[in-house]
């Protein structure tokens, strides 16, 4: 399955992934040194998880296990944007492109 991120960054995950936990596998800790930059609220609005699109996702924390032989598995908690705080975003929005025809 591929994780793609709002920058258009694209990840392999693990097919046993969902909205809420996405669970990547790697052979080094320079790969999860690399995934963890793009792993920001920004980069998950609009981002696809597979054929999924994970509207108002946000990524909370990190679990990382290591106890495995060869690989490394980094789990990404995620959970659903408060709607209140989904609510503030959209009258932002409205409030710019009000002030914008205000200023035609």
């Amino acid at each position: 399955m591929k994780l793609t991120l709002r920058n258009k960054t694209k990840y392999d995950v693990s097919d046993t992934s969902t909205k809420y936990s996405i669970v990547f596998v790697v052979t080094k800790y320079s790969e999860l040194d690399k995934i963890k930059p793009n792993l920001t609220e920004d980069n998950f609005k609009g981002a696809m998880l597979g054929e999924e699109r994970l509207e108002n996702i946000i990524p909370k924390h990190m679990v990382i296990d290591d106890s495995f032989e060869e690989n490394i598995v980094m789990a990404v908690k995620c959970e659903e944007k408060p709607a209140v705080d989904v609510l503030a975003e959209q009258v932002a929005e409205l409030q710019e492109v009000v002030a914008d025809l205000g200023g035609m």
